[in-house]
């Protein structure tokens, strides 16, 4: 059964490779707005700031059971937020998908459920520039599994990423991410985790750029990295990178980073990369590849030019620790 919420519920999502701990993105879930109704926030085309729309109403966003679909002028970016949605297919643009304010060009959010976004910018692209803010979050909080499929290309100008999906809370669900097309951002192309039980997968086709701009003690302690995938208990890990993954500024910085974390449960880790990585400006380490699992099997191919400190740095040496293969 779940959770049942009384007073608002506060927590920071965990961003694997992300901002550090203290700068981590706050999300409130109050019963008083968030359980009882979905609001899409769209572009309003005539005034060029975000309005509020609540299903059906709206030419910009339709509804029909749990799916909503919004079409059209986009500029604003698209937040959906509520248990009623559980799919939200993005399409027919008629212009470049953007932000307002400090927001994420796409929002989704469920919780108790899951969530589907599919996203097809059709010759457009998806920019965002929010510091922090991404170009697409989705999100479930507690049981559920996330699901995105993303065509065209993703750009950030301000300290975001590219693709975020994640599975928070106290439930099981696995998140599934398909990109198709380039991305290019200042913090990690694609993150996918979850915290507690469930599969995470990502297959990447296209290039995936980030730069760092980060100074001082905060760019030192920050973890770029183009692709990052992480199970928190137990699930396995399936990371397919088809284009190449560069990675500069400082940091702690990896092309390519797949972790399993001390206290999982089995989790096998499984990393293809056809395409050349690299990996540069690092504060202590660049490493093309990193990847490890603390109680299971661990597989990396690597078809391509690796340039970094460490071309691939692997770990599967823990007591009940399976095979390791890496090519």
């Amino acid at each position: 059964m779940a959770k049942k919420r009384t007073t608002c519920d506060v927590f920071a999502v965990k961003r694997f490779g992300s901002l550090p701990r203290t700068a981590s993105k706050l999300v409130r879930f109050c019963p008083t707005t968030f359980a009882l109704a979905v609001v899409l926030v769209v572009a309003n085309q005539t005034a060029g700031h975000a309005q509020t729309v609540v299903p059906p109403a709206g030419p910009i966003c339709s509804v029909a059971g749990t799916t909503a679909t919004c079409t059209g002028g986009l500029s604003a970016g698209v937040d959906a937020n509520g248990p009623t949605i559980t799919t939200l297919n993005v399409n027919n643009l008629t212009q470049n998908l953007g932000n307002t304010g400090a927001a994420d060009s796409i929002n989704f959010a469920t919780t108790d459920t899951d969530a589907t976004l599919v996203l097809d910018l059709g010759g457009f692209q998806g920019l965002n520039t929010a510091s922090p803010g991404d170009v697409v979050d989705v999100s479930v909080f507690d049981t559920g599994n996330v699901s995105i499929t993303s065509t065209g290309d993703l750009t950030t100008s301000g300290f975001g990423g590219g693709i975020v999906g994640s599975v928070d809370g106290l439930g099981n669900g696995g998140v599934t991410v398909v990109s198709q097309g380039n991305i290019s951002t200042q913090n990690f192309g694609i993150n996918a985790f979850t915290v507690n039980a469930g599969d995470v997968s990502i297959q990447s086709t296209g290039n995936v750029t980030v730069n760092n701009p980060l100074t001082g003690l905060p760019g030192l302690f920050s973890q770029p990295s183009g692709i990052i995938a992480g199970v928190q208990n137990i699930g396995n890990i399936v990371i397919n990178s088809n284009g190449n993954v560069t990675v500069t500024g400082l940091g702690l910085n990896s092309g390519i980073r797949a972790n399993s974390f001390v206290g999982a449960a089995i989790t096998d880790v499984t990393i293809e990369s056809n395409g050349d990585i690299n990996v540069s400006g690092g504060t202590f380490n660049n490493i093309g590849i990193n990847a490890g699992t603390v109680t299971g099997n661990l597989s990396i191919t690597s078809t391509g030019n690796i340039v970094a400190d460490t071309g691939i740095l692997s770990f599967n040496d823990f007591a009940g620790a399976g095979s390791s293969t890496i090519v």
